[in-house]
């Protein structure tokens, strides 16, 4: 009998090995259009959150860490698990997310609780998810 063991992930690629090959065959005309897919998709975002941000009566500094936070940090997350699948995996934020945090806040909520639901829906769905295969 064989010892089974639970993997979350398989076992990828070296990180600093798939950089190198990014390097390698990156072009100007592949990167000019990545970059006007990042900015076409981030102007959308900006304007969306801005609303429910104002919405739900934040202050400007609570609106542009919400701002910080779905987009560098989906930014980060995206590049390392891009490098180490090798696969286009997009990390993203939830516009309907985004919306129900936006309505909650206008029903009187703050958004302490609403980041902390928005957080832990966002760790339990990915366990939920394999617990069932």
């Amino acid at each position: 009998m064989t010892k089974s063991r639970f993997h979350l992930f398989d076992k990828g690629h070296n990180i600093l090995e798939s950089l190198a090959i990014v390097a390698k065959n990156i072009t100007v005309p592949g990167f000019t259009m990545g970059l006007v897919g990042a900015i076409f998709s981030a102007s959308i975002g900006v304007a969306l959150i801005m609303l429910v941000a104002k919405q739900g009566k934040l202050s400007d500094a609570v609106a542009v860490s919400w701002l910080l936070a779905a987009f560098v940090f989906a930014g980060l997350a995206t590049m390392i698990i891009a490098l180490y699948t090798r696969e286009p995996i997009v990390i993203a934020w939830s516009i309907p997310g985004a919306l129900i945090v936006g309505k909650y806040l206008q029903m009187g909520g703050n958004i302490y609780d609403a980041a902390g639901a928005y957080i832990m829906i966002a760790v339990n769905l990915p366990l939920e998810s394999v617990s069932h295969n």
